[in-house]
Order: structure tokens, then C-alpha cells, then sequence
């Protein structure tokens, strides 16, 4: 099988500014500050760029609503639910399942993982959550980031996706069992890397659990026309993917096409597109025009280049500093963008 070539042209500035030598400017300590309770601690995975998880977290998850979750149409609560439980399958397992249940109020939640693949099942009477844990290391991850596909009964996808669902789905498809996820409404989400799994999990899922929505945040494309035309038809109101302003990662991998129903936060607005195909058909959804287009070939190599470079070049401090705390945030245009805080933020406003 031969790549499809890109309809479109995209330009995407890659200018790379590393500040060597000094440490990373932080705010100032406050001395009235309560300390921050036990559970609460830093993460520093990919999308928190370092921020203490209340900054943005503990402010929303108040609006957090389980009696939202049992509707089958988007709503900016649901999208905020979904958010807020992407941001929960950042944390460890203990953590992930204290939250889930003590703060979510969900009646149960199993944390997931194999290979490397890591999520959670959580349940109430409403309805299932499946959220998938986005990757540690935003550079990292496009630095390794391949092109290579592989043909599903659904169309050709990435192969790297495709394995790594394939890889946790056992232990997936028990918990849902385990969670009646045949009898209650089910949502999937995902942050980044997160987001791509839950794509291939609807796609796996379609007719099998009866999916209500599936919300994702910043989340690289996953396949080519034939499977972007495949869930059009199958989740023609249900697939909303979220992205914000210039998120680089939704640029990427390079010729792929993106799924689903986009809300594009941009310039303090948000600009949503819908992508229609006739009913009972596999035509390809109308508005290809206004897809968010992925990186050419050249562009994402010149991108991997200067990420490698910076990644080589910069003192040790500064190399700790992109693999911990502020994991690249101001380094490279777009992927402070990727800050699923900032997704949190711009949904909690439109709540």
C-alpha cells in the first residue's frame, strides 16, 4: 500500500529558541500559601509542563458532573468531564483511583496498563469512562515518531497506535466487562498520545459497547481517508476532537488525516466544523478544506532535526530541565499549546 498524497499545503515555522546557561524563570514562592495536601503532588508528564496540579485542576474539577455523562450529545460539561478525566490518567495507579473515586465520585475505577499502555476504566449506574494515558515526554515522542501504518478492517492507521491499544485491550475489555459496559452508555477520551488510542478504540469498539462519546484533546491524526470516512458514518455525532490554538502535535504524523468533529479554540474563539457523509454510505465527509492539516514529510523531519539539536546542544541542567519540570514548555512553538492545563482552562470558560 502506497501513502496518500496530501491535498493541501501547510507552513509551519520551526524556529528553535533554548535559553542555555540560567535556570527557568519560576514564580515567586508565596508565604500565605497553604501547603499543598498529600496526593497533590507535582506531575510533570506530558501536557502539565511542571504546574502544580491545582492551579487549573482543583479549580475545575468542582464543576466535574457524573449526571452529565449519561447524555449523548456534546455539551461543554462533557467536554470538561472528559478533560478533567484525561488529566487523571496522567497519575499513578494509587493516585489515579483515589481521584476517580473520592473527587470524580465514581462508584469504581480500575487502572489500566500493559506495554506501556496505561488508562482506567471508572463506572456509575450513568455510564463508563475509558480514558487513555497520554506519553511522558512530548519531544521525546515526536523525536521517535514514525510514519508507519498498518491495514485494519477499518482502514490503514498507524501502526505504532494501533499496536499499543492492541497491546492493553485484554485487560481493557475485562474491566469493562467487570463494569456491565455493555448495558450503560460508554465515553472514551484522551489527552495526546491518549487521544490516538481512543480513536483506535472506537474504531475496535464500534457495535461491540454501546459508545456514546468519544473526546479528545490535542491528539495526533491516526489514518487516511478510508478510515477517516469509516467513523464519519459510524460516530457521526459522537467523535469531538478538541485542540487548541497552534497544539503542534495536532500536526502530526506528516500526510495522515484527522477524524471527528473539530473544536479549534484560536485567537479567544472557538471554531467548530463538522464533518458530515451520507447515511449508510462510506463517502468521505464533506469540509476536507477545513481539516486541520498535518505536517509535510520535510517539515516534520526539519522538526525532529531541531529537537534533536536542542536536545544535544544545551548543558546538562538545561537537558534535565526539558526531560522534568517544565518538560520544553517556551522552547518550541506550539508545544506549550499542548499544556492539557491550558485545554482544562479554555473549557472550564465556556462551561
Amino acid at each position: 500500500m502506497s501513502q496518500e498524497p496530501s491535498s493541501y499545503a501547510w507552513t509551519i515555522p520551526l524556529q528553535v529558541s533554548v535559553s542555555i546557561g540560567g535556570p527557568i524563570p519560576s514564580a515567586p514562592p508565596n508565604p500565605s500559601a497553604p501547603p499543598v495536601p498529600a496526593g497533590r503532588e507535582r506531575v510533570t508528564a506530558e501536557g502539565m509542563f511542571g504546574r502544580r496540579v491545582e492551579d487549573v485542576f482543583e479549580r475545575a474539577v468542582r464543576q466535574f458532573s457524573l449526571d452529565a455523562l449519561a447524555g449523548n450529545e456534546f455539551t461543554w460539561q462533557n467536554a470538561l468531564n472528559m478533560a478533567l478525566c484525561s488529566h487523571v490518567a496522567y497519575r499513578t495507579a494509587t493516585d489515579a483511583t483515589r481521584i476517580a473515586r473520592n473527587r470524580l465520585h465514581f462508584d469504581t475505577c480500575q487502572p489500566i496498563a500493559a506495554s506501556g499502555t496505561e488508562g482506567f476504566v471508572a463506572a456509575t449506574p450513568e455510564a463508563v469512562v475509558v480514558a487513555f494515558r497520554g506519553t511522558q515526554q512530548t519531544a521525546d515522542w515526536l523525536i521517535n515518531l514514525n510514519v508507519s501504518w498498518t491495514n485494519a478492517r477499518y482502514g490503514a492507521v498507524h501502526r505504532g497506535f494501533h499496536d499499543a491499544f492492541q497491546s492493553v485491550r485484554t485487560v481493557l475489555e475485562e474491566a469493562l466487562a467487570d463494569a456491565h459496559a455493555d448495558a450503560r452508555p460508554v465515553l472514551i477520551t484522551g489527552h495526546s498520545l491518549g487521544g490516538a488510542l481512543a480513536t483506535i478504540a472506537a474504531a475496535e469498539w464500534h457495535g461491540r459497547y454501546p459508545i456514546a462519546g468519544i473526546y479528545t484533546f490535542g491528539q495526533p491524526a491516526v489514518g487516511f481517508s478510508a478510515f477517516r470516512s469509516h467513523i464519519a458514518v459510524r460516530y457521526r455525532h459522537a467523535f469531538h476532537r478538541v485542540v487548541n490554538d497552534d497544539d503542534i502535535v495536532a500536526r502530526v504524523p506528516p500526510g495522515y488525516r484527522h477524524v471527528g468533529r473539530l473544536y479549534h479554540f484560536t485567537a479567544g474563539e472557538v471554531r467548530h466544523e463538522t464533518l458530515t457523509a451520507s447515511p449508510g454510505t462510506d463517502a468521505a465527509p464533506a469540509s476536507v478544506a477545513d481539516d486541520t492539516p498535518t505536517m509535510t514529510r520535510a517539515e516534520f523531519e526539519q522538526l525532529k532535526g531541531q529537537l534533536q539539536l536542542a536536545r544535544t546542544v544545551a548543558p546538562a541542567a538545561v537537558n534535565e530541565s526539558l526531560h522534568a519540570d517544565v518538560t520544553q514548555e517556551g522552547f518550541f512553538p506550539s508545544v506549550s499549546d499542548h499544556s492539557l492545563d491550558r485545554y482544562i482552562g479554555k473549557i472550564f470558560d465556556r462551561v
